[in-house]
């Protein structure tokens, strides 16, 4: 049986927790974050870790997941988008 952890996205609106593989990437936790809230502008946002100084960091989408705790972040907002 495949080996599963549990890991932790943090959105403006909820905590979110996922039991994935631990061949998961961050492009296939990404897609379950988003089907999970019902996002479909999916280009504005990210998956960010702090990383062993607590400095921010963006996943890399085709590596495996290894933290254990993710926050569902605005990767980019036009600025046409932020007047509405």
């Amino acid at each position: 049986m495949p080996k599963s952890m549990n890991v932790r996205v943090t959105t403006m609106d909820a905590e979110l927790e996922f039991a994935i593989q631990h061949t998961t990437t961050g492009k296939q936790l990404f897609d379950q974050t988003v089907k999970t809230i019902g996002l479909r502008e999916v280009w504005f946002f990210g998956l960010q870790y702090a990383d062993s100084r607590g400095d921010l960091t963006w996943i890399k989408l085709y590596k495996k997941v290894r933290r254990l705790v993710l926050f569902f972040l605005f990767l980019y907002c036009p600025p046409e988008q932020l007047s509405h």
